[in-house]
């Protein structure tokens, strides 16, 4: 097996956290991950073509100062439009944000998917996309134990109201949400889940991709 060349261009000695990959119907791959060459994490994205090279780091995230971005998701769609989610404490919390790059173009303005007003930890997004729908889910804490939260989004841009998707009545925790989006646009999402006193893994979806979420145990642990 041929030695594989590093993804990104960071210099020698850059901390780089893996973070997320998706891949086109024509084979070309996208990477995004969190990166350190700047002195704090920030999110970098970069490009290989099928049967290519992989492109140079493009930084995602568009502030300014020294914030810490983390655990980046991605998804493309069947147009080759590129969208990214991650978690970002640019305003002194970890809060959600995104960003997207369509086809022949460069990234876009951040957007914050969380619409809580108060300095909750929002952190391990996750994030689907069919047609110009997209549905992210990630750990919330605005209430003062970790939820899983969802909000559907538009490809052209803007999120919508932020849903609780587990519907347990105490403080459990729900941790580490995966999500996925069916060919009819049907959501669905899964997650590590306490209520039980010990952790199994819960399903619920979502039947239109905008509707409220059904949420039911998968299998215990």
């Amino acid at each position: 097996m041929g030695h594989e060349p590093p993804v990104g261009d960071a210099p020698a000695g850059t901390i780089q956290i893996p973070g997320s990959i998706a891949v086109d119907d024509g084979g070309n791959a996208y990477a995004v991950w969190a990166d350190r060459r700047n002195g704090h994490a920030d999110i970098y994205f970069s490009y290989r073509p099928a049967g290519g090279a992989w492109s140079a780091g493009e930084r995602v995230n568009d502030d300014a100062g020294a914030a810490e971005q983390w655990d980046p998701a991605i998804a493309v769609d069947g147009a080759g439009n590129i969208y990214v989610i991650w978690q970002d404490n640019r305003g002194g919390n970890y809060d959600i944000y995104s960003s997207c790059r369509l086809i022949g173009g460069s990234w876009g303005t951040n957007v914050m998917v969380n619409d809580d007003a108060d300095e909750a930890n929002q952190a391990t997004p996750a994030l689907a996309v069919h047609g110009d729908r997209l549905v992210a889910v990630w750990q919330d804490w605005r209430s003062g134990d970790a939820d899983i939260y969802s909000s559907p989004g538009l490809s052209v841009g803007g999120w919508g109201a932020n849903e609780r998707v587990n519907d347990d009545a105490w403080a459990a925790r729900q941790l580490d949400p995966a999500v996925a989006v069916d060919s009819s646009g049907v959501a669905y999402a899964v997650w590590s889940d306490e209520r039980d006193g010990d952790a199994d893994v819960y399903f619920g979806y979502r039947a239109d991709g905008y509707g409220v979420f059904v949420p039911l145990v998968l299998r215990g642990w």
